[in-house]
């Protein structure tokens, strides 16, 4: 009879705390309308690539996607390094849950200086930048394999003329409204046969070049460890594994110019 009483016991304190759960829950509301996020984005000057980003909304936790990186301080500033009307994401965090809002600012001008990675890979204007194949190097070899930060092809190494069509793949990078990239081919005449746009993402940090939607750059597709970059010369190499055990067997290295320098 105590172990019967026992268990009604246990059964009706279990049962009490998850109608407390489930009211404690319901205490805490719905989440925060959007038309009550109280937050100003705005250029430190017109048209600036500083912008403030604020929190005025009570009660909330902060969290911001400023396209290239993310900020959960109330009140931040950040660089960015496009041009055009650009979206930054906020969500705040309030007792009844999340809620997202977007804002928009404008970028007009680059008036305070952004990581040079930007700058050295996409051009500082409208215009962009576009890469080719480094078929002048003095080396004399564009792609191959070798340590993960070799600058240049190690062991197997690819002449131009070794190259077959890939040696015509122009490479395009702008910065107009976000990171643009795109993959133009050639043909031998020099005719365009095909343009494939994505976007790339470019960190800064750790130093690597990717796209979206995994457009390749050039030959290779992947997470490519960026080994040099300079405003004329762009190294790159990707890991692979070549024999499919899951572990990571050597690099590949591209060579790159800025297309019209000449070495």
């Amino acid at each position: 009879m105590k172990k019967l009483l026992y268990i009604w016991t246990l059964l009706g304190i279990l049962l009490t705390s998850c109608l407390n759960t489930i009211e404690d829950r319901d205490s805490m509301g719905d989440p925060i309308p959007e038309s009550e996020i109280n937050i100003d984005v705005h250029g430190i000057n017109p048209g600036s690539n500083k912008i403030v980003m604020i929190n005025n909304t009570p009660m909330t936790s902060a969290y911001w996607d400023y396209i290239i990186g993310y900020s959960v301080r109330q009140n931040d500033t950040v660089l960015l390094p496009f041009l055009g009307t650009q979206t930054i994401t906020f969500t705040a965090q309030g007792p009844g849950g999340p809620t997202t809002v977007n804002r928009s600012v404008d970028v007009n001008q680059i008036d305070f200086p952004t990581d040079p990675m930007w700058g050295f890979l996409a051009g500082d204007d409208s215009d962009g930048k576009t890469w080719v194949w480094a078929v002048d190097i003095p080396s004399g070899y564009i792609y191959g394999n070798g340590e993960m930060d070799s600058t240049e092809p190690e062991w197997w190494q690819v002449a131009p003329d070794e190259m077959s069509s890939y040696i015509l793949d122009e490479l395009k990078f702008d910065l107009n409204g976000g990171a643009n990239y795109s993959r133009i081919r050639k043909n031998a005449d020099g005719e365009i046969t095909s343009t494939t746009s994505d976007i790339f993402l470019l960190n800064t940090t750790k130093r690597t070049l990717a796209t979206a939607n995994n457009t390749p750059f050039s030959r290779d597709r992947g997470v490519f460890s960026i080994i040099k970059l300079t405003d004329d010369e762009m190294v790159l190499n990707v890991a692979k594994d070549d024999d499919g055990d899951g572990e990571v067997d050597t690099g590949y290295i591209s060579m790159f110019k800025r297309k019209g320098f000449f070495y």
